[in-house]
């Protein structure tokens, strides 16, 4: 597999908005393949601006989801109104092979 983007300690990579940006508000597609050898670490953030569920419809609140590894494991935190929600998987990701990181919401 051809590596694409290698990230070190403090590097990060920030995408554009999609078009589509209103109607993923509701539903939210995510996929990230990653591999690491370190027992905690920070995969992504996604999330809406401050204020942003004042300008859409159908949006309550300024949500966002985070993927982070903690001591080895995925840990999904997501916040889709109602305060942030921590999900952990049981899956060991720490030992440099690749996963892929699906999220749907």
């Amino acid at each position: 597999m051809k590596v694409g983007v290698t990230f070190y300690q403090n590097t990060t990579l920030e995408l554009r908005n999609p078009e589509s940006m209103s109607q993923l508000a509701t539903s939210t597609p995510v996929s990230v393949y990653f591999k690491t050898d370190k027992q905690n670490g920070f995969l992504l953030y996604l999330g809406n601006e401050l204020g942003t569920h004042r300008k859409i419809r159908r949006v309550r609140s300024d949500d966002f989801l985070a993927l982070e590894i903690e001591n080895g494991y995925p840990v999904l935190v997501i916040d889709l109104g109602s305060g942030p929600e921590r999900i952990n998987s049981d899956k060991f990701v720490a030992d440099n092979t690749w996963y892929q990181a699906v999220v749907e919401r």
